[in-house]
């Protein structure tokens, strides 16, 4: 999602105090995420905010960015990393330790209860005429992510992750084209209209279905080598999506390199989808 220009007029807003109780045109996670891409006099404001205690939800990847951009100054880096291990102290929803790192993830993702889904695009690598067969009566095939946009002007993305011989579904803020991949190595398709009639609609629930992995030695995303004890144990593998209209939509991993969408839990578990019980179960 691109922050709407108009948020240039309320940069002046970081040079005051933050404060929780000022009613403002704007949510203060926008103004923050746009700051930080605004150079680093704006980018400082910004997480002198985060530090003053406005909400961090939605900011790991940008913090993340901020925290290895060489064009900002060493401790505001260091500040954002700072930020960004404290809003979450690992990187990736796709692979985690234990259940306080399952609870956190979980805790995220709960954010997207009570919004709905207005939108929906699939993103495919190395695009050559279109994969034959993608779309069938309950559920569709990709090779890479998709977008989802939520009635709150908010885009997550959820994509194919590998990490050694592991592979998980990492869900993050914002979009895959252009922060993951170009316009022009990938085709991007609106399913909009598909989601908006099969998907879900409010969303009442998120449920999480995990998978125990054996992780060994490797690196992480900027190259950094990441020691066996350092890496995690469970791995992402399933996500349902479930409306207050009944309807529930599951994400999953299937195969090697492929996202499946199903839009019927027949149709899941027919496949073999090992989906995640209630958390009342």
């Amino acid at each position: 999602m691109s922050e709407p220009p108009e948020l240039t007029k309320y940069l002046t807003d970081l040079e005051r105090p933050f404060d929780s109780g000022v009613a403002r045109p704007y949510e203060p996670q926008e103004l923050i995420r746009f700051a930080l891409r605004s150079g680093r006099y704006w980018a400082d404001l910004a997480l002198e905010w985060l530090d003053a205690g406005a909400p961090t939800a939605g900011l790991e990847f940008i913090l993340d960015d901020a925290g290895h951009d060489r064009s900002l100054p060493q401790p505001v880096r260091h500040r954002a990393l700072r930020l960004l291990k404290q809003t979450r102290p690992y990187m990736w929803t796709a692979w985690v330790k234990g259940d306080t790192q399952k609870g956190a993830v979980q805790t995220t993702l709960n954010r997207f209860i009570g919004r709905a889904i207005t939108g929906c695009r699939y993103v495919e690598i190395d695009y050559e005429g279109g994969k034959e067969g993608w779309r069938g009566p309950s559920r569709d095939e990709l090779d890479y992510g998709l977008e989802l946009d939520l009635d709150n002007g908010e885009t997550w993305s959820i994509v194919w992750e590998q990490f050694n011989l592991n592979e998980g579904l990492n869900v993050r803020p914002g979009s895959l084209v252009p922060e993951s991949v170009r316009a022009e190595g990938s085709a991007i398709r609106d399913v909009s209209s598909r989601w908006l009639e099969l998907g879900p609609g409010v969303l009442a629930e998120v449920r999480l279905g995990w998978a125990v992995i054996h992780a060994g030695p490797g690196y992480d995303r900027h190259g950094n080598k990441v020691t066996e004890a350092e890496e995690s144990q469970l791995s992402l593998t399933a996500i349902q999506l479930i409306g207050n209209d009944t309807r529930t939509t599951v994400v999953t991993l299937y195969g090697a390199d492929e996202i499946r969408v199903y839009f019927s839990l027949a149709a899941a578990r027919e496949d073999g989808v090992v989906l995640a019980p209630a958390a009342d179960a």
